[in-house]
């Protein structure tokens, strides 16, 4: 009976991450799209596609993200470094999305832990 309820709320914590991945892919790939269309790439602070990033950004912090890649029980990478290499990974099946993340990867001041 125990190990049923423990099978049961892992596939409910692993379709929540699964639902959560997919939204947070099409609002980022919105937010990409509606950016690349400017030609001079400044954004403004209150556009929707943008508010909508910053609250999957939360919602996924908050959920805490964990890679589907790494299983094991010690973490390798923070849930920071975890979160930038997928926006890397959905930022490589477009090429200006890819430009974009790759600049903001070459900046000087920003360090990925």
């Amino acid at each position: 009976m125990f190990a049923r309820i423990v099978i049961m709320i892992k596939r409910i914590s692993e379709n929540e991450r699964s639902n959560l991945l997919i939204v947070t892919r099409l609002v980022l790939r919105t937010f990409l799209e509606e950016t690349m269309k400017l030609r001079h790439r400044m954004l403004e602070t209150d556009t929707q596609p943008l508010a909508d990033l910053f609250m999957m950004l939360e919602k996924v912090l908050w959920h805490g993200f964990k890679s589907t890649a790494h299983r094991t029980m010690i973490a390798l990478r923070s849930p920071d470094a975890e979160l930038w290499a997928c926006i890397g990974r959905i930022a490589s099946t477009h090429a200006d999305m890819n430009e974009c993340y790759q600049c903001i990867t070459q900046l000087g001041n920003i360090t990925l832990v």
